[in-house]
Order: C-alpha cells, then sequence, then structure tokens
C-alpha cells in the first residue's frame, strides 16, 4: 500500500505539472521546426542507469562499475576528446533497493521544478526488475512521458544526419520512438520473443505441429494444454515474455483508445494456471528422475554438460527472446540438432517488439544539438557493434536485447564469444568448447532478423500490473476460477482506459 500511494503521488504531482500538455496529441505530431546549430561548449547532464538490467544491483554496489557504466565513460570521454570544449556529466541512479523509491520520488519533484537533464539514456522495464530488484523505473511508461512533453523533438537533427546511415537501422523499431512525424525517443536496442522448436521431437510429439509452426501464441498454447504433458508446459510460458504482446495492439495513447478483449486476457489467464499446475508436476518428475534440468546458456554446453538443452525429446519448444540467439542457434548447431526459430505471434499473427534500451533529448535542453550529438554516438556501428571510438574501445557484452543496427551484427558478436571460449579451453568439457569454437554464425543463420515487425513499443507499469494479477493467481492457495480470472481482466482493461485518460 505504501509503494502504491508514493506512486500515485508522484503520478499526481507530473499531472499537476504536465497535464495540460498530455491531451493535446495533435501538437506533439507535428514535426517541430529546425532546431539551431549545436554550440559545442559547455555542459551536458545525462540521466541514466548504472545497469541495462544485465548487470545485477547488488553487484553493481559492491564494485562500483557495470558493463554500462563503463561503456558510457568511455564514449563520454570520446565526445570530450572531439570536442575540448564540451563535458560530459553522467548521474546514475541509485541501485539500492532500500532507498531506490523514496530518491526517484524526490527526483520526479526536482524534475518538475526544472532540475532537469540534457539526456536521458535509460532500459525499459525488465522482467528481474519486477519479479527480483523491485526497483521503481524513472518513467513509469514512457509513450506518457512523451505526450507529456518531457522529451524533445529531433526529427529535424535525425532525417539530416546522413552520416550516421539512419536506413540501416530497423525502421519499426525506430518508429516507437514517434508520434506522427515528430521524433522524440531514440530506441537503442530491442527484444522480441520467438519459439526455439526441435524438429525430429516436434514431429515426434504429441503437439498439433501446425499449429506450433504457425507461431500464433494463443494456438501454441491450446496445443500444448491439450497434449497434456507436463514437460512441454515447461517450455510454453506466456509470462517469461511480455504477455501483453501476445495479443493485437492493446492501446493507442494517441485516441486513448483500450482495444485489449477481456476475454481473450481471461482465457489466457485460465489457461496459465492450468499450465502452472502442469508444470509444478513436471519439475517434480525432473527432482524424482534426478536429472540436472534444462539449460540455455552457452557456457552451460561445455561446463556443465549433464544439463539437458532447453529442447529435445522430452520438451520440442521453448518460448525465449531474441537476444538469446546466441546461445541457443550456435548449441543446436555443434550437438547437430535441427532446429526452428519461429516468431511468436498474437493471436492476429502480427508480430511485436519491444525496446529494450533508448535515448531522448530532454524538452528543457538549451543545447539540443550538442546532446544529439552526443546521443548519436549510441547508434554509431562501432557503438551497436562493437569497435573503436577514436583510442575507445566500446565493445563491451550486454545481454539485454538486440541492436537497432540490426543486420550485420551476429558474425562480429559471435566472433567475440568464440574467442572468449577459446580463451577458457581447459575450464570445462575441452571437446564440446572446440566444437562450439569451429561453429560459423551469420544473418543468414538467424532468419528471426529478416521477419518483418509490425509494432514495438515501450514496456510499463501495465506490463508489471498484468504480472502482479498472474503472480496472485499461480500462488493462490486455492483454484482460481473462470469467475475470478473474468473479473481480473475485467479490472484490468478498466485500469488500461483509467491509464490512458490520466495521460
Amino acid at each position: 500500500m505504501k509503494r502504491f500511494l508514493s506512486v500515485l503521488l508522484a503520478a499526481l504531482l507530473l499531472s499537476i505539472c504536465t497535464g495540460c500538455q498530455a491531451k493535446d496529441s495533435s501538437s506533439r505530431s507535428e514535426p517541430s521546426t529546425p532546431l539551431p546549430p549545436a554550440k559545442m561548449s559547455g555542459t551536458l547532464k545525462v540521466l541514466t542507469e548504472a545497469t541495462s538490467w544485465a548487470d545485477t544491483p547488488s553487484m553493481i554496489r559492491f564494485d562500483k562499475s557495470s558493463f554500462v557504466r563503463t561503456q558510457l565513460n568511455r564514449i563520454a570521454k570520446y565526445f570530450m576528446l572531439q570536442y575540448p570544449d564540451m563535458t560530459v556529466d553522467i548521474e546514475y541512479l541509485t541501485m539500492d533497493e532500500d532507498t531506490r523509491e523514496n530518491e526517484i520520488q524526490q527526483l520526479r519533484v526536482a524534475l518538475m521544478a526544472g532540475d532537469v537533464p540534457d539526456v536521458y539514456l535509460l532500459p525499459t522495464l525488465d522482467l528481474n526488475q519486477i519479479y527480483v530488484y523491485e526497483l521503481e523505473p524513472l518513467f513509469r511508461d514512457v509513450n506518457q512521458a512523451i505526450g507529456n512533453g518531457w522529451f524533445r523533438d529531433i526529427s529535424s537533427l535525425y532525417d539530416a544526419d546522413k552520416d550516421l546511415h539512419t536506413e540501416e537501422l530497423h525502421p519499426t523499431i525506430m518508429d516507437a520512438g514517434r508520434v506522427g512525424e515528430a521524433r522524440y525517443i531514440l530506441p537503442l536496442r530491442y527484444s522480441a520473443p520467438f519459439l526455439l522448436v526441435d524438429t525430429e521431437a516436434l514431429e515426434a510429439s504429441s503437439l498439433n505441429a501446425e499449429a506450433v509452426r504457425s507461431g500464433v501464441a494463443q494456438q501454441v498454447e491450446e496445443a500444448v494444454l491439450h497434449s497434456g504433458i507436463p514437460s512441454y508446459a515447461q517450455g510454453f510460458d506466456s509470462f517469461s515474455v511480455w504477455p501483453l504482446d501476445l495479443f493485437p495492439r492493446f492501446c493507442d495513447y494517441e485516441t486513448e483508445e483500450a482495444r485489449l478483449d477481456p476475454k481473450a486476457l481471461s482465457q489466457l489467464l485460465t489457461n496459465d494456471c492450468v499450465l502452472q499446475n502442469m508444470r509444478i508436476a513436471a519439475y517434480k518428475e525432473l527432482a524424482k528422475s534426478k536429472k540436472a534440468g534444462y539449460g540455455v546458456g552457452l557456457s552451460q554446453y561445455y561446463s556443465e554438460p549433464s544439463i539437458e538443452f532447453c529442447v529435445g525429446e522430452s520438451r520440442p519448444l521453448y518460448v525465449i527472446t531474441i537476444e538469446w540467439l546466441f546461445d541457443l542457434v550456435p548449441v543446436a548447431k555443434a550437438m547437430g540438432r535441427e532446429v526452428e526459430v519461429i516468431p511468436l505471434r498474437a493471436s492476429d499473427g502480427s508480430y511485436h517488439a519491444q525496446i529494450a534500451y533508448w535515448g531522448a533529448v530532454s524538452s528543457a535542453c538549451e543545447n539540443p544539438g550538442a546532446a544529439y550529438e552526443f546521443l548519436r554516438l549510441f547508434l554509431t556501428p562501432e557503438a551497436q557493434h562493437g569497435g573503436e571510438l577514436g583510442e575507445f574501445d566500446v565493445t563491451l557484452p550486454v545481454s539485454t536485447g538486440w541492436p537497432v543496427r540490426y543486420m550485420g551484427y551476429a558474425e562480429k558478436e559471435w566472433a567475440r564469444r568464440r574467442d572468449e571460449i577459446m580463451r577458457y579451453v581447459g575450464s570445462g568439457d575441452k571437446e564440446r568448447q572446440m566444437q562450439l569454437a569451429a561453429i560459423q554464425l551469420t544473418d543468414e543463420d538467424l532468419p528471426l532478423l529478416a521477419e518483418p515487425i509490425d509494432h514495438a513499443r515501450f514496456t510499463c507499469s501495465l506490463d508489471e500490473e498484468l504480472y502482479d494479477i498472474a503472480y496472485s493467481f499461480r500462488h493462490s492457495e486455492s483454484e482460481i476460477t473462470e469467475a475470478e480470472a473474468q473479473k481480473a481482466a475485467n479490472d484490468f482493461v478498466r485500469d488500461l482506459k483509467y491509464h490512458l485518460a490520466e495521460g
């Protein structure tokens, strides 16, 4: 209750300060007049997280470092060398779970009082953030932050930036930062769900292979339910990804229209409870058999050979997200497994992605040209694929999402991972390490990258609310009835409408 009241208070304060702008969506969809030339002197204040959720808060507090912090510092140093009269001042949000919420509330008040940064550089809501860390985000809904006027339209700068080769950036993903012709956000990394399927195991299973290969989440779910086999349910979990993206576009921020069908949501919640019981049964059977379980990590293949691959005879399919391609596809190749990577689609066949990391120029920034010059560095091939900016190597392992400069990344990243495997030869099963080191991986091995994405969005507090509902159902001491599931779905759609109307 305490957390709810503090969040509500912050939301009320934000609406008092910016609510008059929130409803004027038409004014925010028109492109702005060209911004003045950049003044490459002065100080840029950057507000960011020390993690993209690839590093845990406890790790960051312990050694005061993280992959994100290291990369930001290197890019900032490069920028200041390029522009000696510029200073970049990076402020990191606290990672202390005990004080985070209060500090975020205080920061929101400071932002409303005009103490704003020049650049925001932030990850979106993450499953670990919901389930494990419980860290309050600065913006609980990035789309509403756009509508409330927190970010500057940088379309004139982005559209004129020929050196950046923006045609190489994923167009649908980049459109997530636009409202009409105006561009407020630069997405930097994204994620999308898919099914990994063992071809031979699928054909030998009792699953409806046609339904599975359709990739439509609801059809796959029904196929798993009707199979009645607990281990199949282990591989399919709607809540291991973002379940709102398994429906057609569930809302429209500009028209404030809630499109989510409460009956369809109720069915998902009901099915999830049944599948969860099947998963529990599967875990019990696994414990009885004394098997080590299933793994998805690259290093697990050679360091823990007793762990079975995530798909196989007992579990033909597995739901996961795009950043795990580097772990799953090479291991399947090394094992000689024929696998299929199938987009996990909404009920209307559309394919949805989520922005994992993004940057924006503050609407109050007095030097937007310089702020954009700094922010665009994160979209360069060096920062996106790894390489050197001047004397600084910005090649860092980031497990969150896929770069928006999406083509050509696979071969470069896999080459780095192969080098890492070779450096640790002798620390695990040497034969398996050598098998992985011999694997070649390019875009052609990952046809999912060429799959058209119909819509990309920012995860938000609505996702967290739905996870809370599912969590309470999964841990209920009594069986959830259809009436309870329908009420929860109706209440969620009601809250969705309130959320859109509040702006």
